[in-house]
């Protein structure tokens, strides 16, 4: 027969298994939810370096959103971006992602990028203005499956010599 190890003298057991627990969890939670490389302030307000992304030999600091809002936010509200920044987009599986210019100050680019790092589709220079218009989304085209976008400064991905299939490292 087994004894169980409860009564006087074991309290100290359950204190220990609880203190271990709530270690672990903390632990976990942490590992769970890196924090930010670095984060950058400038004339066009605070960005995160969350992802560094390479393109041609150049480098972009790129804000992932940490929320549901900011996702539907995105660049949303800001003054402006600076040409080494960006904000990517990470979605759980690939699919067609719809952007659009709901409260933005600044033109941008869209970039959306396939599973396999390699440009999917660009929209350039994206007007605040169209978010008024009569279809104010944009969307990678229907041969095209994305799981990342990345929104740059109004022409940059010109700057990067970017088209169809260009690699993006992250």
């Amino acid at each position: 027969m087994r004894k169980a190890l409860t009564g006087p003298g074991y309290g100290w057991l359950a204190v220990a298994v609880a203190i271990i627990a709530v270690v672990v969890a903390v632990i976990s939670f942490s590992h769970d939810s890196p924090a930010p490389k670095t984060k950058i302030t400038s004339a066009c307000g605070s960005y995160r370096n969350d992802k560094t992304i390479r393109i041609n030999n150049e480098t972009i600091a790129a804000e992932i959103p940490s929320s549901q809002d900011a996702y539907a936010k995105g660049l949303g509200g800001r003054p402006c971006i600076l040409p080494a920044q960006g904000m990517l987009f990470v979605f759980s599986q690939p699919g067609y992602y719809r952007f659009w210019m709901k409260d933005m100050n600044f033109p941008i680019d869209i970039v959306w990028i396939s599973p396999d790092h390699k440009v999917a589709g660009i929209e350039r220079d994206v007007q605040p203005s169209t978010y008024h218009s009569k279809n104010p989304f944009f969307i990678n085209d229907k041969d095209h499956v994305a799981q990342y976008v990345l929104e740059l400064k109004a022409n940059r991905s010109s700057d990067l010599h970017m088209t169809l299939g260009t690699s993006v490292q992250f």
